[in-house]
């Protein structure tokens, strides 16, 4: 039996892909065993904690707290990661970036475990950048980030949380029923990320097109979805107003331009239903690696940057990516459609390659007994 330990933690961003993928690889292999690794995922609501095992473990990042203090916690963080490793014994790590991360891939390194780092910014975060040269592998989003990290870097097609099957498949007409919105007119789907985003959401209420527009928004859980509702229902604009959707891919079939930040999760989204998008990076964002995430997306022809100072000007974009729809698409599709492996696939190869390295070195020096607390750690689960 194969074990992976997964080292993430933080937003949805984070979250979201890494539970896609853990998902993903107990489908393709039933037996494999996955653990998550990160601070406060017991208390994240982005994380399913009922559906996949995980533990705490202590992190802190240097560049927001006091330094010291971070360090130690870090230390802190290690000293737990090895005696998870110690415990669960996982033939593959694999990194979802930020200091979340940090704990975990500092003891894969001092214990020689092999790592894989998986990079959805075009601008890689410190810990990925950190990490990469010692990375078997750094599976990217956008050939951008390679310029970035040394090592083995290859562009990967990401998972997503929200899936359609395709017996569930709907037509955009369908989609727009399910969130209560009308079939025919021009459709944006208006959302900040996983932490939402007041200023788009106040940009919204002052937004006047030329042509009858309805809205599906999600406005983020530390906004009243009631009140936006009742806004737009003053303004006379018909719109689905809700705090947050899981159901993404719904959400994205019924739309004809989406309003958003411009978050690696979101962006790998936008790609995959190729809609087109006006990106708002977040200032406040480490690096300013959205405003790097939303060049590039421009740079592919499918979407347009749009400075949060100059939010003011929305209307005047949207009335311009509507008059080039069917461009955009149509980039966003040839994007898409490049031909490149899944996250899961260069995983489950990586693992292969992995045990055949481990057979024959078993083959050598003889088969190394299993640790008692790995059988311990396996029945009971991790908490």
């Amino acid at each position: 039996m194969r074990k992976i330990v997964f080292a993430v933690g933080g937003t949805g961003g984070h979250l979201f892909p890494a539970q896609a993928l853990a998902r993903e690889l107990k489908e393709a292999q039933s037996d494999l065993e996955v653990v998550f690794g990160g601070g406060r995922l017991g208390s994240n609501r982005f994380f399913h904690k009922l559906q996949f095992p995980f533990r705490e473990i202590t992190s802190s990042t240097p560049f927001r707290s006091n330094p010291l203090k971070a360090v130690l916690a870090l230390l802190k963080g290690i000293r737990e990661s090895l005696a998870l490793f110690k415990e669960f014994s996982p033939d593959l790590i694999v990194g979802f970036g930020s200091f979340y991360s940090f704990p975990l891939l500092a003891a894969a390194k001092l214990k020689n475990i092999p790592y894989i780092l998986v990079e959805s910014n075009a601008l890689p975060g410190k810990v990925n950048r950190l990490f990469a040269s010692g990375a078997k592998l750094c599976a990217l989003q956008f050939e951008e980030a390679s310029r970035y990290l040394k090592g083995k870097t290859t562009v990967a097609k990401m998972p997503f949380w929200s899936r359609e099957h395709k017996d569930a498949y709907l037509i955009t007409s369908e989609a727009r029923k399910y969130f209560g919105l009308e079939s025919d007119p021009f459709t944006l789907l208006v959302f900040g990320g996983s932490q939402g985003a007041r200023r788009i959401n106040e940009a919204l209420l002052k937004l006047e097109l030329t042509v009858p527009y309805q809205v599906l928004h999600f406005c983020g859980r530390d906004q009243d979805a009631e009140a936006l509702k009742k806004e737009y229902e003053t303004q006379g604009i018909f719109a689905c107003v809700k705090p947050f959707e899981e159901k993404m891919h719904l959400a994205w079939r019924a739309a004809d331009l989406a309003i958003c930040r411009a978050g690696a999760s979101t962006l790998s989204e936008l790609i995959e239903y190729a809609i087109p998008g006006i990106l708002i990076p977040w200032p406040g964002a480490s690096e300013r690696h959205q405003h790097k995430n939303a060049r590039v997306m421009e740079d592919i022809g499918g979407a347009i940057l749009l400075d949060q100072e100059h939010l003011h000007t929305l209307a005047e974009h949207v009335e311009r990516a509507k008059d080039k729809l069917v461009t955009m698409r149509d980039h966003l599709k040839k994007y898409r459609d490049e031909e490149k492996d899944t996250l899961c696939k260069l995983v489950l190869n990586q693992l292969e390659s992995y045990q055949i390295g481990k057979d024959d070195e078993e083959g050598r020096f003889g088969k190394v007994a299993a640790s008692p607390n790995s059988q311990k750690l396996t029945e009971r689960g991790i908490r």
